[in-house]
């Protein structure tokens, strides 16, 4: 089972984020103050505020302590457990498994790629966007599924994205199959969840801190 949590960073407290803040550990600490973009750092930090209450909330047994990255950056947990954090606009999502990899990613719609779709795109990926009514959402949608892939797999954008084909729910990549889920919160986002485990369907939960 998988499970999303999401928020809205301003609803969260200046106070509040200070509080958190504190209590990380000093290395995670450190990776927040290697972020020179303020709005970046703050939602690095509303990222594992949620990590944190995702793993009090499972009953996990662990806690942000036992939170780490791997050299692309990927966040890594320990004794089996999954973890994946995306943001986009004033969004931050998280979502948490017990079983198999997971990669989440999330944006707000109101971008233009245009021109640059074919670099992105397999050949498959853009019939079908060319034959969308709405080609932007479509397109928001094939590009946080590959997001998901990538991150769930840890390789990142070295991996070319016109080379990973997801108009189907599942696609191979470096000998491991992934499921793909697109996650609906509103309109003014798409949001898609990758695993390696057949997952029930994930529904994203709003939270408050």
């Amino acid at each position: 089972m998988c499970t999303i949590y999401f928020v809205f960073v301003d609803t969260i407290s200046q106070h509040t984020m200070i509080q958190h803040l504190q209590l990380l550990p000093e290395k995670l600490k450190n990776k927040l103050n290697n972020i020179n973009d303020e709005t970046s750092r703050t939602k690095s930090l509303v990222g594992l505020m949620i990590v944190g209450k995702l793993l009090n909330d499972q009953r996990t047994g662990i806690d942000i302590h036992c939170l780490s990255y791997d050299r692309n950056g990927k966040p890594l947990l320990t004794n089996g457990h999954n973890i994946s954090i995306a943001h986009s606009g004033n969004m931050v999502l998280c979502c948490y498994s017990a079983q198999g990899a997971v990669g989440l990613d999330v944006e707000a719609l109101g971008y233009h790629i245009g021109p640059l779709y074919d670099e992105y795109l397999t050949p498959k990926e853009l019939t079908a966007l060319n034959t969308d009514r709405n080609p932007e959402v479509a397109f928001g949608k094939m590009w946080v599924r590959k997001e998901a892939v990538l991150k769930a797999d840890g390789i990142g954008l070295l991996h070319p994205l016109n080379e990973l084909d997801v108009t189907d729910d599942t696609v191979e990549l470096r000998n491991n199959t992934y499921y793909l889920q697109d996650i609906n919160i509103t309109p003014d986002f798409v949001a898609a969840l990758a695993t390696t485990h057949p997952h029930n369907e994930a529904k994203p939960k709003e939270v408050t801190f």
